[in-house]
């Protein structure tokens, strides 16, 4: 049998497998003598040559060919949870073929589809009695589309925001904001570092909003005519603007409970990317971790191109502990707006609080200094990416690479005191102590309340044999190690934690 043709009817799949696998079973239903011969050989030629007949049905290339197109996505249901081992069906529109291609989702709810050629395709997601569908999908040629769905029941299939428009709030959320806590632990996972770094993400989060104008003038009589606009409003997405602007202006006034709830409302009113991620960004922000992922969640359905909702969705996730899948969507969100450096900082700030590598992140900096190879930040980063991929005793062939990054970063901006730390940690891991020196002092130098480095210089003084200069950079450690804490226990103290009460689940803390 050829092996470069492919049947593909089931006759012919069928009789080409009885004829070359079990030929005596397959003769003892044909006519005997020569017209046994005669159709034995007829039906060989017919399988042989059957992909001539059926040569208009296009194949489906290999699994990761280059520059094939492709449609990844991910299925979840109505609650955010994804959906697994559900039919992925996509159909090519003009030539009207059901089921062209098929694929079952993974137990995330990830499935990956890979047409042979561009053009305009319906994309459904079944199981059971639900659905979700999309009427008109157009496929560029090697275009790699994202398309997210939300399973819902077949009496309302729902479309993706991207073809579709904004998601219908047709859900309630499973959380209430019931009141807020003026001294805080600072909820969520972590502690330490992982604990900074998390905060830290929020601040930064939180500083992706609209770049409307703040409310100008006296905050409390803005308050009160925005108060009367939205009465006179009537609703619909006038009012959602409104309510969002009041969020603003309640968020100033230091009363974050009210502010939360009008970013809320102006999502329920209006469910689009602005207001889901005014409203995420606000609950990321005080510690309501889950109600945040559920909220970015939403916002990622609604709006799956959209890079800082991505990126908020990231930060929430690591603020519950989940370094790796913040990792990726962070990841995913840089891939969305590829010269845009804000998701490459958060990866940055995740890496260097992690002692290990963590996925996707080292190939995503590569790109950004490759994109803004004037960016020290970027040089940086990668820098620490680069060493926390390859840690090891310093013998390593990254570690070049490492070094002349962090070099570049510190020549880019030499008020960067991190820069010229983490040249003295490379050089310390080649026991290089004088180079190792000179880039602790430049940091300590540069950045005097930089507590790591007057740590690192420690521990060389004591190598060298120095135990006085080592026992007073030590207490200089100290010192700023204690002062920094203090100052954020005071942050938190100040930052407002809301009191969240899940359903079907106590509510914790109390609502001063």
């Amino acid at each position: 049998m050829p092996g470069s043709r492919t049947c593909r009817t089931n006759f012919c799949k069928n009789s080409r497998m009885l004829f070359w696998n079990e030929p005596r079973r397959w003769l003892q239903f044909a006519p005997p003598g020569r017209l046994r011969i005669a159709l034995v050989w007829a039906v060989w030629a017919l399988c042989a040559y059957c992909p001539l007949a059926v040569a208009q049905v296009p194949a489906t290339p290999a699994a990761g060919a280059a520059g094939a197109a492709s449609i990844k996505g991910t299925l979840r249901d109505a609650k955010g949870d994804p959906v697994g081992e559900a039919l992925v069906s996509l159909t090519e529109m003009e030539s009207g073929q059901p089921h062209l291609l098929q694929a079952k989702t993974g137990a995330d709810g990830s499935f990956v589809l890979e047409p042979s050629h561009a053009g305009t395709y319906s994309l459904k997601a079944q199981k059971g009695a639900a659905e979700a569908l999309v009427q008109k999908l157009v496929l560029a040629p090697a275009e790699q589309k994202r398309v997210d769905l939300v399973l819902r029941g077949k009496s309302a299939p729902l479309l993706p925001a991207s073809e579709a428009g904004a998601m219908e709030f047709d859900d309630k959320p499973s959380f209430t904001v019931a009141g807020v806590i003026d001294s805080t632990a600072a909820g969520g996972h972590g502690s330490g570092e992982g604990l900074r770094t998390s905060e830290a993400l929020a601040e930064d989060t939180a500083k992706l909003k609209s770049g409307e104008p703040p409310p100008s003038g006296d905050l409390t009589q803005t308050r009160e005519r925005l108060s009367g606009q939205i009465e006179s409003s009537g609703g619909g997405p006038t009012s959602a603007k409104l309510h969002r602007q009041l969020g603003d202006v309640y968020e100033r006034l230091g009363d974050s409970l009210a502010a939360v709830r009008e970013f809320e409302m102006a999502a329920r009113l209006a469910p689009v990317e602005e207001n889901y991620f005014e409203w995420g960004a606000e609950l990321l922000l005080h510690r309501a971790i889950v109600p945040a992922i559920e909220v970015f969640r939403k916002g990622v359905t609604a709006s799956p191109s959209s890079a800082r909702m991505q990126a908020g969705l990231g930060a929430a996730l690591y603020a519950s502990g989940a370094a790796e899948d913040a990792a990726q969507q962070i990841c995913a969100a840089s891939d969305l707006a590829p010269t845009d450096a804000a998701p490459y900082y958060f990866l940055g700030k995740m890496q260097l609080a992690s002692p290990t590598a963590l996925a996707c992140i080292e190939p995503k900096l590569a790109r950004l200094v490759h994109l803004h190879p004037g960016d020290a930040l970027g040089n940086y980063y990668y820098a620490i990416a680069i060493w926390r991929g390859e840690k090891g005793d310093g013998e390593l062939p990254q570690w070049q690479t490492a070094l002349a990054l962090t070099e570049k970063a510190a020549a880019l901006n030499p008020k960067l005191g991190e820069a010229y730390l983490l040249t003295g940690i490379l050089q310390s891991a080649r026991h290089h102590d004088k180079a190792a020196l000179a880039a602790f002092q430049q940091a300590i130098e540069t950045t005097p309340n930089l507590a790591e480095a007057h740590y690192r210089l420690a521990n060389l003084y004591k190598q060298m044999g120095e135990p006085a200069k080592a026992q007073l950079s030590l207490q200089q450690y100290k010192s700023i190690q204690k002062t920094e804490a203090a100052e954020a226990e005071r942050k938190r103290v100040d930052l407002q934690q809301f009191v969240v009460i899940l359903k079907d689940q106590p509510a914790t803390g109390d609502s001063r």
